[in-house]
């Protein structure tokens, strides 16, 4: 399966076109906006996109908590999973915590703040 972070409102994603042209099962795995509102986070989330910061917030953290849940609510063992640099060490380490194991792959050609010279 793979699972994904992706914003509601940008389409379908490569990784998604990806899975359902190989028959791969696909998640999304972020929270919804009805989720967000529900956990009181989703103003602050909005407020961070309409911004454009690209700052971690202290809600990001319920939100890799949901991640984690929704992983293991599929049932699935093997989860390529695909988020933001932002979100990876973190999820990685609530996955670990929870007894899954992971492997991490980086791949930051598109973040020109992050990339290495």
């Amino acid at each position: 399966m793979i699972a994904e972070e992706w914003d509601e409102q940008s389409g379908e994603s490569l990784a998604r076109r990806l899975a359902t042209a190989r028959g791969i099962d696909w998640l999304y795995m972020d929270m919804r906006t009805e989720e967000k509102i529900r956990a009181g986070i989703e103003e602050k989330q909005r407020d961070r996109r309409v911004s454009g910061q690209q700052l971690k917030l202290p809600s990001d953290d319920l939100r890799e908590h949901a991640w984690a849940d929704k992983l293991e609510a599929s049932g699935r063992e093997h989860v390529l999973v695909v988020c933001g640099y932002f979100h990876l060490d973190g999820l990685v380490r609530k996955l670990r915590a929870r007894g899954h194991e992971t492997a991490q792959r980086v791949y930051l050609e598109s973040v020109t703040e992050i990339r290495e010279s």
